[in-house]
């Protein structure tokens, strides 16, 4: 089978550089034959049949989008699956936050929220080498609904200076901010699921991060690895928070360059993390911008800040003022921060080589990814 991918670089290019091949959406069919994507998706269009007018009275029926009638059976059809893929995911996060039982807020529920949407990840990644390996269909679901639960929550935290900790609203309080604030309604369709729906998974992604009780092997057996699926979530948040600190200081000095009159130079890999960099970097003080600390707190939702990360930050903040004006310290402020770079990505190596066989870590110049810095 020949595979494609929705970015700049063929399969083959990204199979020799793992590292970046989380990033990647996972564009692909699940076991079941449905794109992990649903209506997202670039490579698989959906048939009309799969739409049907909206039948909900909140502001989903005002707004005339239909909604996705078989991405609502696929969530009916694995309810069960979902819920033990949320106590697996839950325990996971209580674990690496260290509860004990304490009264989750809402980072508890950006962090399982991130690794259920980033769920599919670690099998697409092995797909993409082995097209006999399979996207579980519970994944692709849980993935669905976490996905605009996340962004909301991102929104949630610019109201609170980029925090959600001690940050607390109940299912209905979240369900109202989605209804009120047009969070169910997206560019081409709303969210299929019910009312009574939305507010009983989110009731249980509070309960499932209380405190970590049975073992993995007790909720779904061995169908799903939890510590593996939640690993590569932090590991994937990780990598993105880099990239961030890595192409803010990249912008920033291009926006202090002569004749760049506001035109921001290509960027070959478009993710999230590089359109947010292209914002924050507007700012004189690049690192105190609410987005970058939201970026940083989000990431602590889901355990500890590493060293090596706080040192490419402190690394970052020496570097800006330094570097404005002096072409000779640019070059080496690059170098430093490539170099650091270089250090936590290969920190991942031995995580991505367990799960994902075959390929390179990182075969191509780091750049490749972002573009050229200011010389």
């Amino acid at each position: 089978m020949t595979y494609k991918l929705p970015y700049p670089f063929d399969v083959e290019y990204m199979r020799r550089n793992k590292a970046f091949l989380l990033f990647c959406p996972p564009d692909r069919l699940d076991e079941e034959q449905r794109p992990v994507l649903e209506g997202r998706s670039v490579l698989y269009k959906l048939d009309e049949s799969s739409y049907q007018s909206c039948p909900y009275s909140d502001s989903r029926g005002i707004s005339g989008k239909p909604i996705n009638v078989e991405s609502l059976k696929a969530l009916s059809r694995h309810q069960d699956a979902v819920a033990k893929l949320m106590e697996g995911v839950g325990r996971y996060v209580a674990r690496q936050r260290s509860v004990d039982g304490a009264a989750p807020d809402l980072s508890h529920m950006y962090a399982l929220a991130y690794i259920g949407y980033r769920s599919p990840s670690l099998y697409f990644c092995r797909k993409l080498f082995d097209e006999e390996v399979e996207i579980p269909s519970v994944c692709s679901v849980a993935s669905r609904f976490f996905h605009g639960l996340m962004n909301m929550l991102a929104l949630i935290a610019l109201e609170h200076d980029g925090v959600l900790d001690g940050v607390t609203m109940t299912p209905e309080q979240l369900y109202r901010y989605a209804d009120d604030r047009g969070h169910l309604i997206g560019i081409k369709e709303s969210c299929a699921a019910s009312k009574a729906a939305i507010v009983k998974y989110l009731s249980l992604s509070f309960e499932v991060c209380i405190e970590p009780t049975q073992s993995d092997q007790e909720t779904l057996g061995s169908l799903l690895p939890f510590n593996a699926i939640g690993h590569a979530a932090q590991v994937t948040m990780e990598l993105e928070f880099a990239s961030l600190v890595y192409e803010t200081v990249r912008c920033w000095l291009w926006r202090r360059m002569p004749g760049y009159e506001g035109k921001a130079p290509a960027q070959k890999f478009a993710t999230t993390h590089c359109l947010l960099a292209k914002k924050i970097a507007q700012a004189a003080l690049p690192f105190e911008h609410v987005l970058f600390k939201r970026a940083r707190n989000l990431m602590l939702a889901l355990g500890s800040e590493g060293p090596s990360i706080t040192r490419l930050i402190e690394m970052a903040h020496e570097c800006l003022e330094a570097a404005e004006n002096d072409r000779k310290c640019r070059a080496i402020v690059h170098e430093r921060l490539k170099f650091q770079m270089l250090e936590i990505f290969e920190q991942q190596t031995d995580f991505l080589e367990q799960h994902v066989i075959g390929g390179c870590f990182l075969s191509s110049d780091l750049d490749s990814f972002f573009g050229n810095w200011p010389n």
